[in-house]
């Protein structure tokens, strides 16, 4: 029995020898390998140490710099600062930009500049002198002063008030010329005017216009300067108006209402004679009303009678002179 428990007492013994043995081999162990891990941490640092890391940080430092113009700092990292080619093509690019922009703000201010010197205030721009716009053929004058002096204004036929005044003249007095007032009138109702015109041509013709807008007073006498030129071309003329105004049918001396007007220019006062003679003495006459004057001829009645009696006058008249 003793021998037994000897036994067991043994093998406990063993057994535990066996785990002590165990743990202090790990204990052993694990110290070796800290001694390991000192040396394997010095190796890394020194591998580390010996690595050429660039400092960023002042390589763009320095290629902020290096944009501005100003010199790179000298130092070991010298050659690692250096802008690529594709940094150099957006500084170029920037320094292209602010050259545009400043040809620019140069480019405006000249144009403001020469602005300023090239402009006129109205305030002290000079008035339009008068002028004589133009002269015909059978001396009819067309005369235009866009401004009147207060010394002057009372030399033309009315009070001008400030009015520019256009003026027509002629040595001669014809029904034309009535003609082309009443026209004028009749599209300026509100146009003033003063008309001096003597049917039996004892006077001179003067017509004057006046209009407080100076350029459409000229636009209108040019206009009256064409219609002269054009009537001044021709020796023999003749008009018809066709349900004429209570106006013209009394500067013509017209007491009645008639349907139309016609008027034969250039022809003497017998060749008048010679024309209404010839009608009256031919079996197709047809009654309407005549004036004869010095150097024109008036009829008037019906429009399809008169228009067409005047064109054969007309036709006579130019074979006969």
């Amino acid at each position: 029995m003793s021998e037994f428990m000897k036994s067991i007492v043994q093998e406990v013994l063993n057994n535990q020898g066996k785990s002590t043995t165990s743990i202090q081999t790990q204990t052993v162990s694990s110290p070796s390998v800290s001694k390991v891990q000192p040396n394997t941490q010095s190796n890394g640092k020194d591998s580390l140490t010996s690595l050429n890391r660039p400092n960023y940080q002042r390589m763009k430092k320095e290629q902020r710099l290096s944009v501005s113009g100003q010199t790179t700092p000298s130092g070991p990292n010298q050659h690692a600062v250096k802008p690529t080619q594709h940094e150099n093509s957006s500084n170029k690019l920037k320094k292209d930009l602010f050259s545009q922009l400043s040809t620019v703000a140069l480019g405006q201010g000249k144009i403001e500049r020469n602005y300023g010197s090239y402009h006129i205030p109205k305030s002290i721009k000079p008035k339009q002198p008068p002028k004589l716009l133009g002269k015909t053929k059978d001396e009819s004058y067309v005369w235009y002063f866009p401004t009147v002096t207060d010394q002057l204004a009372p030399k033309f036929k009315r009070t001008t008030n400030g009015a520019g005044v256009g003026v027509i003249t002629s040595k001669v007095c014809l029904p034309s010329q009535l003609l082309i007032v009443n026209d004028v009138m009749r599209e300026n109702t509100d146009a003033k005017y003063h008309l001096s015109w003597d049917r039996n041509n004892k006077d001179s013709f003067v017509w004057e216009l006046y209009d407080h807008d100076s350029t459409r007073l000229e636009r209108k006498l040019q206009a009256i300067l064409q219609i002269l030129h054009r009537k001044s071309s021709k020796t023999i003329d003749s008009y018809t108006v066709v349900s004429p105004s209570a106006w013209l049918s009394t500067q013509l001396n017209i007491s009645t209402s008639v349907e139309a007007i016609s008027i034969l220019e250039g022809v003497p006062y017998y060749a008048s004679l010679l024309l209404l003679e010839q009608y009256f003495s031919s079996e197709e006459q047809k009654p309407f009303q005549y004036s004869i004057e010095n150097n024109y001829l008036i009829i008037s009645g019906p429009h399809q009678v008169i228009s067409k009696v005047i064109q054969v006058f007309r036709k006579k008249a130019e074979s006969l002179l």
